[in-house]
């Protein structure tokens, strides 16, 4: 087990200085004091990466920067150079497939599961142009040489060659064939070629409006999984038995290179044409010898198979991005990795220390994690593998579900968790851990059962049958009985934990109408234990009798979607997250519903309240967690889930408005020069002296840690930070490089 330990910045941190009295200062003063000063531009910056698989990457013309789309509806520019992001393009409704760079160097286009391209302004951010009409996945798409068109294929089995000076298709093909998987236009842009899943390549003509002509057609002894321009007329294609060159004219197969044990699927060529790169099964890249064949290089280090690749115009720059959630930069010429891109998993089922001192998760890829509140640091516990995650009653314990079914119990030793215990839980995966408020005993449930375990002894007190896998389990303090709702089945069954025996059937919720395996998705004893409080994803929240098994009250709102819910002390009040991303403040009382916070427009996939009630922990789809002021709904900071080390970060208020970080990553800080206008100029490099500066100003644990706590405190303390702050900018204002005050605590 890893010892992740606690950053020595967090821990010789010492409190920010007041400084001296004076004014408040204003948002402008305070951009200007922390910005570098030149005149008509300034420095930012953005934070985060993606949240999800990659599909497809390009890279510019002039090699200098990537394009990546992404499976969380995103796509995001980078600098090759610096790994810095430079702009993130947000408006597809789905999954993101493909990415290319018009040739002017200034605009890009992305295609989307949502059956829409994309043009985008690479230096504001702005989509310019929605290209619509494809009824299915955009699964293809490529730019003329001379920037006039974009030519597109998608599932439909359509091409649509697409004028960029007015937006509308200047010509359809559509032969109801099979969907397109791949364009390419040669370099004189006079003619495209396709590959269709069918194991079809065909040839059009920009001028000739018969055709397009087959290249290739059917019967091989592998289906074509992609293609390239070889140069010279010549067309490659990848199958798994193989690489197959056919003359893009006559349609005569010229040459063949075996691959049969490499399976080979994906295949580009340099600029150049003297070498091919070979993508083949299980993530293995070859570089390849166009005129010999011999394999000069191998490339290794993706664990899955790749998604897209690219190669600049330098003919020895590579990128390639693969199921296995990460984008690689490599040198071809040496034949190594020189970066690496991660993305942020979602975090899932939060849980707060009984102090409320830490916050406890598991994320998508199965990794368990242990946040310390008070100095930010995070502890992975469990690599990989971990299904559920809870903090148990009893001091310095957390219990962890494995995909295994077994129940690690761990205890908190120093700065590390050592096991205390093992438990042989189930015989498939820990859906759910449920602590009881005792400290003494913990449910779990999987697939076959719901067990009751005395934590202490390491017993199994209780095993009871569900009809199904579960989607959400809760046990009574009095540990006589347990509710649980499963997959694919909209009611709610109460058992008796003593004889296993069914004893009640609730049904109140309905199926919501959209298509999901889950309608129930929160259930809550109430104290008294004579009630239940459940909510579903049909918008409803419903109080239920335990006596009569019968409707106590209903607050519904039927275009509401409820992911996550939390219950507050006076067990009369819910809050609720959406799928749509607002987190609502129900009263069961009087049905009266209040939008606590308006959200980001990301599911809130788990909340959690604070031991005092005052603030809320939610789980975002982005890859983050909010916490937020329970009285007043305003946001107070988030933490950024990352593979290695911690990243928290604030709002923009009027002492930092670009808010504060507070990280030992600050590789993640992306930070960017922009116009006065601003449009991104270029990425600050990671030596550079004014991004030093600019990330240690705002990298301010005092700050970060204040807000954590509530905005009193905040206030008290960023007030006489940012007075002295400015006082310092006026006595350095004349001098040509100014010398900043380092931000207290600065992690």
């Amino acid at each position: 087990m890893k010892d992740f330990k606690e950053s020595d910045k967090t821990e010789k941190a010492q409190p920010a200085p007041t400084g001296t009295q004076g004014r408040q200062v204003s948002s402008a003063v305070l951009t200007e004091a922390l910005a570098d000063f030149a005149p008509h531009r300034k420095i930012t910056h953005r934070t985060g990466t993606h949240l999800n698989q990659y599909h497809g990457v390009a890279i510019s013309p002039d090699g200098s920067k990537m394009l990546t789309a992404n499976r969380d509806r995103t796509a995001r520019l980078w600098d090759i150079a610096t790994g810095q992001c430079l702009m993130v393009f947000t408006g597809h409704a789905d999954e993101l497939r493909r990415a290319a760079f018009l040739h002017d160097g200034t605009r890009a286009v992305t295609t989307a599961d949502d059956g829409t391209l994309r043009v985008w302004d690479l230096a504001t951010g702005a989509c310019s142009l929605v290209l619509a009409g494809h009824t299915g996945i955009v699964t293809a798409v490529a730019v003329s040489p001379d920037d006039r068109y974009v030519l597109s294929g998608g599932n439909d089995g359509s091409v649509r060659i697409w004028s960029i000076a007015t937006g509308f298709p200047e010509r359809i093909i559509e032969d109801g064939g099979a969907p397109i998987t791949k364009i390419l236009i040669t370099g004189d842009g006079v003619s495209f070629v396709l590959l269709s899943s069918g194991n079809d390549i065909w040839r059009g003509s920009f001028s000739d409006l018969r055709g397009p002509f087959p290249i290739a057609r059917g019967h091989f002894p592998s289906p074509f999984r992609d293609i390239a321009l070889a140069g010279d007329g010549k067309v490659v294609a990848a199958a798994w038995d193989g690489l197959y060159w056919f003359d893009m004219l006559t349609g005569v197969r010229e040459r063949v290179l075996s691959f049969e044990s490499r399976q080979p699927y994906k295949v580009a060529v340099t600029p150049d044409s003297e070498r091919l790169v070979v993508c083949c099964h299980y993530g293995v890249i070859l570089v390849v010898n166009h005129k010999t064949g011999v394999v000069e290089k191998e490339l290794t280090g993706h664990r899955d198979d790749v998604t897209g690749m690219a190669i600049a115009a330098d003919g020895k720059t590579l990128c390639t991005v693969s199921l296995d959630w990460t984008c690689r930069i490599w040198n071809i010429d040496e034949g190594h990795c020189t970066r690496i891109l991660n993305v942020a998993r979602n975090l899932i089922d939060l849980s707060l220390s009984g102090s409320g001192v830490a916050l406890a998760a598991h994320d998508a890829g199965g990794a368990a994690k242990v946040w310390n509140l008070a100095s930010g640091a995070v502890r992975v516990v469990i690599p990989r593998d971990a299904s559920a995650l809870a903090f148990l009653g009893l001091p310095d314990l957390i219990a962890a579900g494995l995909k295994n079914g077994k129940v690690l119990l761990l205890r908190r030793q120093g700065v590390t968790e050592e096991p205390a215990r093992i438990l042989e839980a189930h015989k498939s995966p820990v859906d759910r851990l449920v602590p009881l408020k005792s400290g003494a005993f913990l449910a779990s449930c999987a697939y076959d059962a719901v067990k009751l375990w005395d934590v202490e002894k390491g017993e199994c007190l209780r095993s009871v049958s569900i009809p199904g896998r579960p989607a959400a389990l809760a046990v009574d303090d009095d540990v006589e009985r347990i509710a649980v709702s499963c997959v694919l089945n909209g009611d709610i069954f109460i058992f008796n934990l003593q004889s296993g025996a069914r004893t009640g059937r609730l049904k109140g919720h309905t199926w919501p109408k959209i298509s999901t395996y889950v309608s129930i998705r929160s259930l809550h004893f109430t104290s008294r234990g004579s009630t239940l409080i459940s909510s579903g994803r049909d918008g409803r929240v419903i109080l239920w009798d335990l006596a009569t098994f019968s409707i106590l009250r209903s607050v519904e709102e039927p275009d509401t979607d409820i992911f996550s819910m939390a219950v507050e002390e006076d067990e009369h009040h819910v809050l609720a997250g959406t799928v749509k991303g607002s987190l609502e403040r129900w009263d069961l009382a009087s049905g009266r519903r209040e939008v606590l916070w308006p959200g980001l427009g990301q599911p809130l996939l788990s909340i959690v309240l604070s031991p005092d009630d005052r603030r809320v922990f939610a789980s975002l789809g982005d890859g983050t967690v909010r916490i937020i002021d329970r009285q007043s709904g305003i946001l107070l900071c988030s933490l950024l889930n990352v593979d290695n080390g911690f990243f928290w970060f604030t709002p923009p208020d009027k002492h930092a408005p670009e808010g504060w970080i507070w990280t030992d990553r600050d590789d993640l800080v992306h930070v960017v020069e922009e116009s006065a206008e601003g449009k991104v100029l270029s990425a600050i490099p990671l030596a550079d002296e004014r991004r030093r500066t600019y990330v240690r100003t705002r990298n301010n644990a005092a700050m970060v840690r204040a807000r954590l706590q509530g905005l009193d405190e905040y206030e008290r303390l960023a007030g006489g930070y940012t007075r002295a702050l400015t006082a310092k900018q006026r006595e350095t204002a004349i001098q040509p490089i100014p010398l900043l005050p380092k931000g207290g605590e600065n992690a």
